[in-house]
C-alpha cells in the first residue's frame, strides 16, 4: 500500500533523493526508472512528479547531493594534513576514493547530460567554485606572487590531471587496462606538478628582483 501522508513535502523530496542515490550506486543511472524509485520510497510513480519535473530532474538533485558528499570528504581529508602539498595530495586521494568506492556516482557527475531546457541549480556551481577555490588557495601558498590567471590555469591543469587518473582507474577498456591508475600514480602527478609550480615561482621571483637587470647589464658591459 502506497504511503500518501507519512512525510512532509520536504521529507519526501529528501527521501526520493536518498533512495535514488542508493539505487544509482547499485545499478547506474541508465538502469533507473521512476517505478523503481517509487517502489523504494513506498509511493506511486505519479507522486514523484509532484515534487520533481521528471527523472532527469531527480538525477540532477542527486548530483548536487553527490557533490556535497565529495566536498565533505575532501575537507575531512585536508584536515589531517599539515602543509599545502599534503593537503593537495589528500584532496586527490579523497577524489579518487569517491570515484573508486562509488563509480556510478562519479559517472553521473561527469557523463550525464543536462537537457537544454534544464537549468543547473546555483548550488552546483557554488560547490564546484568552492572546491576550485580550495585548490587555488593551496597553490597560492606555493607562489604568493602568482596572478589570478596563473592560479586559474594551475587549478585547471592539476584538477584535469587528477580527474584523468580517476577516469583511468575506473576504465575497463582494452587500451587503458595496462594503465589503470592507483594512489602512487596520483602521488607522482601531484609531486611533479608542485615541483614545477615551485620552480616557476622561483624563476619569476628571480627575474623580478630589483637590480638584477642592472647587474647583468653592467657585467656584460665590462
Amino acid at each position: 500500500m502506497a504511503r500518501r501522508s507519512d512525510h512532509t513535502k520536504e521529507e519526501l523530496q529528501d527521501l526520493i533523493i536518498d533512495e535514488t542515490m542508493k539505487l544509482l550506486d547499485e545499478v547506474g543511472a541508465a538502469n533507473i526508472t521512476a517505478r523503481d524509485i517509487a517502489a523504494r520510497v513506498g509511493y506511486t510513480p505519479g507522486t514523484l512528479y509532484t515534487h520533481f519535473d521528471d527523472l532527469a530532474d531527480i538525477l540532477l538533485h542527486v548530483s548536487v547531493r553527490i557533490l556535497v558528499r565529495l566536498k565533505t570528504e575532501i575537507q575531512g581529508a585536508m584536515d589531517t594534513a599539515t602543509d599545502p602539498a599534503d593537503r593537495l595530495l589528500e584532496m586527490g586521494y579523497a577524489y579518487l576514493g569517491l570515484a573508486e568506492a562509488h563509480p556510478h556516482w562519479f559517472a553521473l557527475l561527469f557523463n550525464h547530460s543536462i537537457r537544454k531546457a534544464q537549468s543547473v541549480p546555483a548550488s552546483v556551481q557554488q560547490i564546484v567554485d568552492s572546491l576550485f577555490d580550495v585548490l587555488k588557495t593551496e597553490l597560492a601558498a606555493f607562489d604568493p606572487n602568482a596572478t589570478q590567471d596563473e592560479l586559474e590555469l594551475g587549478v585547471g591543469a592539476l584538477w584535469g590531471g587528477v580527474h584523468g587518473i580517476c577516469t583511468l582507474s575506473l576504465s575497463d577498456r582494452v587500451v587503458t587496462q595496462r594503465w589503470r591508475a592507483d594512489r602512487l600514480v596520483l602521488q607522482t602527478l601531484v609531486s611533479h606538478f608542485l615541483t614545477s609550480w615551485s620552480q616557476a615561482a622561483t624563476g619569476r621571483q628571480r627575474t623580478s628582483t630589483p637590480g638584477r637587470g642592472r647587474t647583468r647589464a653592467t657585467a656584460s658591459g665590462g
